[in-house]
């Protein structure tokens, strides 16, 4: 009787495990809000002013207008063609397109503004994944990430459409590691050498990542 009253029912057990699940989605919503705040206010409040800088005239500028043949073409030169070894290349002129499809120059900055918010939960769910008892310490890294002050570089279109997108596809591979998707995780960190290789030295440090997400994990047992 009593070994009957301990027992947990089926039922029960689901409707826990739902709960915990919806908690930890409701979470994350909450932290990719507060990041996306942060971002659009810190660098992209005034972007319907901004304009084209540096290296932007040469990389993006250029492309503006660019019709759906010309991108094809660009596309397929880039890929067969690997400009400075980097066959993803060809991304600062799709953004471009994109961009224009939608809103026009200005409009390049919203998708910037979304690649970097992107990487900044990415690194909020890696820091959740190996830390997962501390969501401040997760929420502190990604914000820190977001507003690292000698990084002035988020406002620059070619920083975001080449150098972030290299660093959403390490995030991306960190995370798919961390999750036992080794396969998969190596896949995706090849698209970020594809794109710009800087980020992906930084891969070879998430093993020890996981092995100290296990011992937290264990402690918190």
């Amino acid at each position: 009787m009593e070994n009957s009253l301990k027992e947990e029912s089926p039922d029960s057990k689901k409707d826990s495990k739902f709960k915990f699940q919806l908690n930890i989605n409701r979470e994350s919503v909450y932290a990719f809000l507060l990041l996306a705040i942060v971002n659009w206010i810190s660098h992209f409040l005034y972007f319907m002013r901004f304009g084209l800088y540096e290296d932007d005239f040469a990389n993006v500028g250029i492309y503006l207008g660019v019709k759906f043949p010309h991108l094809i073409d660009v596309i397929t030169n880039r890929l067969s063609g690997w400009i400075q070894g980097h066959p993803f290349a060809f991304l600062p002129v799709l953004f471009t397109y994109i961009g224009e499809l939608f809103g026009g120059l200005h409009f390049l900055y919203v998708i910037a503004f979304l690649i970097v918010t992107l990487n900044a939960f990415l690194l909020y769910k890696i820091l959740k994944k190996v830390f997962p008892v501390s969501y401040i310490l997760a929420i502190t890294g990604a914000l820190a990430f977001s507003l690292y002050p000698p990084d002035t570089t988020k406002l620059y279109l070619l920083h975001a459409f080449v150098l972030q997108m290299a660093i959403t596809f390490f995030l991306t591979a960190a995370l798919l590691y961390l999750n036992n998707k080794k396969t998969l995780a190596y896949i995706t960190i090849m698209f970020a050498i594809f794109t710009y290789e800087s980020p992906f030295m930084l891969f070879f440090g998430v093993p020890f990542l996981k092995v100290s997400g296990t011992r937290n994990s264990e402690k918190s047992t």
